[in-house]
């Protein structure tokens, strides 16, 4: 399913903060690593009469980026290549991936420097919106809470809303689960349906909620052992409240963490579980994300995808 990681880098050291993850999964799953560097003309702010001097500069400081890139990642046993191409960021990002048969997008939620405005924020978001392969993002304040530590990642938190479309997300989680040696933490938020009620809300509203979690449990008990016939450590927590609150709580207590969980695409995200949570989970300071796009989007991908 993994098998070719591409890094957008922009030549910013926020930019670059994706690497121990990639690193960490390339050398865990054997997996080769493109690293790309898009040079976006329409970006540089600069009179005309400079493009072609500064453009040539920082193409030539790009390639540096890049090839000191690549050598700390070869340290690490990773084999790796280097691209400088010119266009839009954020679909030079998608087009390569498809054209180079890349499983997985990696990269930085931050960075800016003379390539342009910054690989990430708004291009970000497109390439999460867009690319027909999963994408997993990091902000540099992460790396900077787990610089020294021995461990970046020990566990894999799946938020699920029992929905099959959530449940895209399981084969990427158990291939990276077997391979890496994670503890996968399956999560399922029931929310109350007195939260719908306006006043007091009728007795037999306690029931159906007792019921409602129930059916979560059974659902997460099967779930979960369907992940751990596969050899993958699973634990599972059904909670009851808003979930996106919910989750982004558990989400804290659990460090040394990866959240994977899929969205609706191109149309925008879907669902609480594959909508606000999943933007909120980009945009914050939190653990890395892996965003997984939806069967139909996968469509067409390269051959590995």
């Amino acid at each position: 399913m993994f098998r070719k990681i591409l890094v957008p880098l922009d030549g910013s050291d926020e930019a670059e903060a994706i690497l121990p993850y990639v690193s960490h999964i390339a050398s865990g799953m054997d997996l080769a690593v493109a690293l790309l560097s898009v040079m976006d003309r329409g970006a540089m702010e600069m009179r005309e009469s400079y493009y072609s001097r500064l453009f040539e500069r920082a193409e030539q400081e790009a390639k540096g980026r890049l090839h000191n890139a690549a050598h700390q990642l070869q340290q690490d046993g990773v084999r790796t290549e280097e691209l400088v191409i010119s266009g839009q960021a954020d679909s030079e990002i998608t087009e390569t991936a498809d054209r180079l048969g890349c499983n997985l997008i990696a990269m930085s939620t931050h960075g800016r420097s003379l390539l342009g405005r910054g690989i990430l924020g708004s291009v970000a978001d497109r390439v999460v919106h867009t690319a027909r392969i999963p994408v997993l993002t990091v902000t540099p304040d992460k790396v900077r809470a787990y610089h020294g530590s021995d461990t970046l990642v020990t566990r894999l938190v799946v938020p699920l809303d029992g929905s099959a479309l959530a449940e895209t997300v399981l084969p990427y989680v158990k291939e990276m689960a077997s391979r890496l040696g994670y503890t996968v933490v399956l999560l399922r938020v029931v929310r109350p349906l007195h939260y719908f009620w306006v006043g007091e809300h009728p007795p037999e509203i306690n029931e159906e909620n007792a019921l409602m979690e129930n059916e979560a449990r059974e659902y997460m008990e099967a779930t979960a052992e369907r992940l751990s016939r596969g050899g993958v450590d699973v634990e599972w927590r059904v909670l009851v409240g808003h979930p996106t609150t919910i989750v982004l709580e558990q989400i804290r207590e659990i460090p040394h963490s990866i959240v994977a969980l899929t969205t609706h695409g191109r149309s925008g995200f879907r669902r609480w579980l594959i909508g606000s949570l999943a933007e909120t989970l980009v945009r914050s300071g939190g653990d890395p994300v892996l965003i997984v796009p939806p069967p139909e989007q996968q469509e067409g991908a390269g051959e590995d995808a």
